[in-house]
């Protein structure tokens, strides 16, 4: 008896699970399916006045096409590589920004003043510094 009222309650819950499943819900008004479109859109699809995407492609900026650079060098340069014309790489190094100084007294932690153009001075920030 216990096993058929088993059967029976596993039959009736399959069948609510898979009517669930298997339900076809109607369109509305803000359900859109995606297009198979042929053409591939780097700024994006139009959408129609419903809000859904169609195959017409969004206008935007055309940017020419980056160029392929060649292989890099194995050279280190602590300041990056130079460019060429085409933005690339080449194996040439770009020259220090700050010239290096030495300085005759020592700031802790190496706290030194930068000038304005972010290069390091012999003056020490905040109140203490010690001699060398």
């Amino acid at each position: 008896m216990k096993s058929a009222v088993l059967g029976i309650c596993l039959t009736l819950l399959i069948v609510v699970v898979c009517s669930n499943a298997l339900r076809i819900r109607p369109p509305s008004s803000t359900y859109c399916r995606r297009p198979i479109c042929k053409t591939d859109c780097p700024n994006g699809q139009q959408r129609n006045p419903r809000g859904c995407l169609t195959c017409r492609c969004k206008l935007g900026i055309i940017r020419p096409p980056k160029p392929v650079c060649g292989p890099l060098c194995r050279m280190y340069c602590p300041n990056g590589n130079v460019k060429d014309s085409n933005g690339c790489p080449i194996c040439k190094c770009k020259p220090r920004r700050c010239p290096r100084i030495k300085c005759a007294r020592r700031c802790p932690f190496g706290r030194y003043v930068r000038n304005s153009k972010g290069c390091r001075t012999c003056r020490c920030r905040g109140r203490f510094s010690s001699r060398n």
